[in-house]
């Protein structure tokens, strides 16, 4: 079933056409008034120079006044009723406009409110998600190598990703026949307990053809493979060693806290991955000093990278 036109546009417009109409009347009854007007006042002095001192010539005068004044006093007539007509063809479309602009404001505050009703519900969901997951990984935080922060709210990463799928269906880089854009090849630094790729294993947001993650706690991803199936996906790994040049994607949820180590961590990244890779950095150090990095996002925190050339180790 289609939605009801709410919005005010077409209605807005008619209202702006149907004032152009009553001030094009309004211009053509008050022409018209004026020549009536000229013409009665020039009868009126015939007709008092005529009392006064009759004429042939006077008389010719008056009847051809005369027809003049009845031609005009028949346009006065279409020209009132036409202001008449554009009148109320300009309070009809007032009211509709006024109806219209009442529906969309209702409209509006319905939106907003199913929007506040949306968050609610995605903050519970994150929330329960977090638990769940902490359960499942027996009490152990989303903690990459140094990472002393919170977990990643869920919503906020499948947000990213969303954003990231959007843009590269957008990408020639990543063309692809029949997707909208070809598979990619994922990495989270610092994946923690796991959580982030058990979402992108199950969301079905971003078409990939691998999914890693690294991480320097060992315990953290033996946990985390038993606790989300993740065998195969996950890894021991330095971070500052890595070869970053074999995947299209890397997301880094500031696994350093030390700002030292988060530059040094970001030179060796920036350097080693691919042309047309993308980055995503929650809380990074400062991207914007590598000039080979495109910002995409700045409220995403979505780099590619479209300059410079990979320095092997």
């Amino acid at each position: 079933m289609q939605a009801p036109d709410t919005s005010p546009d077409r209605a807005f417009s008619r209202l702006q056409t149907a004032l152009a109409a009553l001030d094009q009347a309004m211009i053509e009854l008050d022409e018209v008034q004026k020549k009536f007007d000229s013409v009665s006042s020039r009868i009126d002095t015939l007709l008092v120079n005529t009392a006064k001192s009759p004429s042939a010539n006077l008389g010719a005068n008056l009847r051809s006044l005369n027809a003049r004044s009845e031609v005009l006093r028949k346009a006065l007539d279409r020209a009132r009723r036409n202001f008449a007509s554009a009148r109320k063809g300009y309070h009809q479309a007032s009211q509709a406009y006024s109806s219209k602009h009442g529906q969309h404001a209702d409209a509006l505050g319905a939106a907003r409110m199913d929007i506040a009703d949306a968050e609610r519900c995605k903050g519970a969901m994150s929330r329960s998600l977090l638990a769940l997951f902490d359960t499942l990984s027996q009490g152990a935080r989303d903690k990459g190598p140094g990472h002393g922060g919170p977990a990643l709210d869920p919503a906020r990463f499948l947000d990213l990703l969303i954003v990231l799928e959007r843009t590269l269906s957008l990408d020639p880089d990543y063309d692809d026949p029949a997707l909208r854009h070809r598979p990619v090849d994922f990495l989270e630094i610092g994946c923690g307990n796991g959580q982030n790729l058990a979402l992108l294993n199950i969301c079905d947001v971003l078409a990939t053809d691998r999914i890693t993650g690294i991480d320097t706690d060992a315990p953290l991803i033996a946990s985390a493979k038993t606790a989300f199936g993740l065998e195969g996906q996950l890894a021991v790994a330095d971070p500052m060693a890595h070869d970053y040049s074999g995947h299209d994607v890397i997301f880094c949820f500031r696994p350093f806290q030390n700002p030292e180590q988060m530059r040094q961590l970001e030179t060796r990244l920036v350097a080693s991955m691919r042309q047309s890779a993308y980055l995503i950095a929650v809380q990074p150090d400062d991207l914007s000093r590598f000039p080979e990095l495109e910002c995409v996002s700045g409220i995403h925190g979505i780099w590619k990278k479209t300059g410079g050339r990979n320095i092997p180790d």
